[in-house]
């Protein structure tokens, strides 16, 4: 299976790709208090640059402009996605169940960055969050037409370290012990962010897939533009 083509164009100028296969990218995302700071660089408060990098920011002109979801929404290969949205703090919350990509409006996704931080609370609990996102990415795969192979990219950002007692490289080794290393690419794997400096960067790697050459699915970020990319990167270099 070739590289997925995040190339964007206007619509009706270019035909989507036929369907070689289907993509389900799962963002799971801290809302835990910390998420209420703001950007050391920007100034802006840190659940609001993630919402709007990637879900709300609408494209422009530009070919690299827009959130995630307009990106893969202009892409070639857009009729191949799905999206799912996990929000976590001490308890996690489906935002949005496996969709396809063409059925998600942004700008109606239950995302107000202010009411998430009102009802989630300041604790992180990365490994239930890991949990439950494996559990969507089970389900979701037996769903699968036979003759339409599914493959689920878990993109999972994080600004703190587990506070909660679960388990996150556990549930992690788990995942990666199912899936193996199946060819042209494992049936799950995970892309991990650590947003700012005060993400546990060690465990964040551990939880990360293996590139092919063998370095971890993993980036230390700083804005939610620098989230954006790395999210946008991990989807079109492992499909």
């Amino acid at each position: 299976m070739g590289t997925v083509s995040l190339n964007a164009f206007p619509f009706g100028e270019e035909p989507p790709a036929p369907r070689t296969h289907e993509e389900l990218a799962l963002l799971v995302l801290d809302f835990s208090g910390s998420m209420a700071e703001r950007e050391q660089r920007s100034g802006i408060i840190k659940a609001e640059a993630v919402v709007h990098h990637l879900i709300r920011e609408p494209a422009g002109e530009h070919p690299r402009s827009g959130s995630l979801l307009a990106r893969l929404q202009r892409s070639r290969n857009r009729d191949a996605f799905w999206i799912a949205i996990l929000a976590f703090s001490s308890r996690i919350e489906q935002v949005l169940a496996p969709t396809p990509l063409g059925q998600v409006d942004p700008q109606g996704l239950p995302l107000d960055s202010k009411d998430l931080l009102n009802r989630f609370g300041d604790n992180t609990a990365i490994g239930r969050a890991l949990q439950e996102a494996d559990r969507i990415a089970q389900a979701w795969l037996a769903g699968a037409d036979p003759q339409l192979p599914r493959f689920v990219t878990i993109l999972l950002m994080s600004d703190g370290c587990e506070t909660c007692g679960t388990d996150p490289i556990g549930v992690a080794r788990r995942i990666h012990a199912r899936a193996g290393s199946g060819r042209p690419r494992p049936p799950i794997v995970i892309a991990t962010a650590a947003y700012g400096e005060d993400a546990d960067e060690q465990v964040l790697q551990a939880i990360a897939s293996a590139r092919p050459d063998g370095s971890p699915m993993f980036a230390r970020v700083h804005s939610g533009a620098e989230l954006r990319d790395f999210f946008i990167a991990s989807l079109s270099t492992q499909a």
